[in-house]
Parts: C-alpha cells; structure tokens; sequence
C-alpha cells in the first residue's frame, strides 16, 4: 500500500528521471534541437519541485490509496 505521499514522491523521482532523459539526448540533436530540450528538462525539474511539495503537505494527512 502506498500513501498520498509516497505517490507524489514517486511522481517527483520519475519527473527528475524524464529531465535527466531530456538532457542526455544526443550531441547531433542538440545541435538542431538543443533549446528546445533544454526548456524540456527545465519543465520536468520545476515540475519535481511542485511534486516535491504536494508530497511534503501530503505527509502530514498519510491517506493510503
């Protein structure tokens, strides 16, 4: 069983990942398509952080789902 919090913190752990994705992509598509990924992976970071947060409140009512 998981909390609300465990959920959010998951959520948080997997938008990380995705920016880690984002700013591994490959030298030949940074060239063309850089900025554009850049932007991605700083989405998915500020996205961590909303997460982050919500889990944060979240603890403090430990619902299981």
């Amino acid at each position: 069983m998981k909390t609300v919090s465990d959920v959010f913190n998951e959520i948080c752990d997997f938008e990380k990942r995705v920016g880690l994705f984002y700013e591994s992509i490959g030298d030949e598509v940074k060239k063309e398509y850089g900025k554009f990924f850049e932007n991605l992976a700083e989405d998915e970071y500020r996205h961590a952080e909303i997460y982050k947060k919500l889990g944060e409140k979240a603890a403090r009512d430990e619902r299981v789902i």
